[in-house]
């Protein structure tokens, strides 16, 4: 069995890899045509699809919602949480120092240059500030090798968070009434949450050697990896609900006893190309997909 949805998207995602495939043979036969003196000036043949009509019967076996799956959701959420999330921690917050990092360097560095400058009885002006006052994105480097007893350090923050995060989401998910988990509702409750533990953490007295953490830095922090938990939950929630079909009808007729509960699906795909864009905002490459 396989739902209505899925079994439609593996049909239209089969119509495009078979396009790409056309794509792909086209290729290669421009290859052979180069290098074939006699067909070299020819044009290589290419087909598009312009329209697919599809009519599939299928049966319709029941309605499979997400009550059903719940509890096994709820532990899904915790799992892949305890799985994901100190990694994900431990980025954001090597990220973070890389970015202060950056900062004090530009500004002990400001500090000198301006000296030299004013020695010379000539003004100062600060490359970087400029660019990103004209909106050009300055990046960080994240190349440089961090002290080890800082990333130890940072290890054990990110671990505590998550384990925070863990107990926090049993807690929320033993007491969520609903019958079906929503997605939305996990994924609010879990960035608010973020936000409240690593604040919590960040501002114990053992880490304080690592300087203050400003409301805005958690923030988007916290805010970044409900983003990327958000893609991960989605996995788990309503992958599996909606109506369920079997596609195995082809022995089926009027005399069959199941024949009542056939439904006919009438598709037409139409062919719409894509562009992949790329610009640059700022000195940082930007990827999109557009509709020709």
């Amino acid at each position: 069995m396989i739902t209505l949805s899925s079994f439609i998207g593996e049909i239209i995602d089969d119509v495009c890899k078979a396009r790409s495939y056309a794509d792909y043979s086209s290729a290669v036969l421009s290859e052979k045509y180069f290098a074939d003196p006699f067909i070299k000036g020819l044009p290589i043949p290419h087909y598009t699809i312009d329209d697919v009509e599809i009519e599939v019967p299928v049966m319709v076996v029941g309605l499979k919602t997400d009550a059903e799956d719940l509890e096994k959701n709820k532990r899904s959420i915790v799992e892949i949480t305890d799985k994901r999330l100190p990694s994900l921690l431990l980025r954001t917050l090597k990220y973070n120092y890389y970015t202060k990092f950056d900062q004090d360097e530009r500004e002990k560095t400001q500090k000198e240059k301006r000296r030299e400058a004013l020695s010379r009885g000539e003004n100062y002006v600060d490359e970087n500030q400029e660019r990103m006052e004209n909106g050009i994105y300055v990046g960080v480097n994240e190349n440089r090798i961090m002290a080890k007893e800082i990333l130890n350090q940072y290890i054990i923050i990110s671990q505590n968070i998550a384990e925070r995060m863990k107990r926090h989401l049993q807690k929320y998910l033993n007491e969520y009434n609903y019958e079906v988990l929503k997605l939305l509702d996990v994924t609010e409750d879990f960035g608010k949450a973020l936000y409240i533990k690593t604040k919590a953490v960040l501002e114990m007295p053992e880490n304080s050697e690592l300087g203050s953490f400003d409301h805005d830095e958690i923030m988007k922090s916290a805010r970044y990896v409900s983003n990327i938990m958000f893609f991960e939950y989605k996995k788990i929630i309503g992958n599996n609900s909606g109506v369920q079909i079997d596609v195995s009808t082809g022995q089926m007729n009027e005399f069959s006893s199941k024949f009542d509960c056939l439904m006919h699906i009438k598709m037409k795909i139409r062919e719409q190309d894509l562009n992949l864009l790329v610009e640059d905002k700022g000195g940082k490459e930007v990827r999109y997909l557009s509709l020709t």
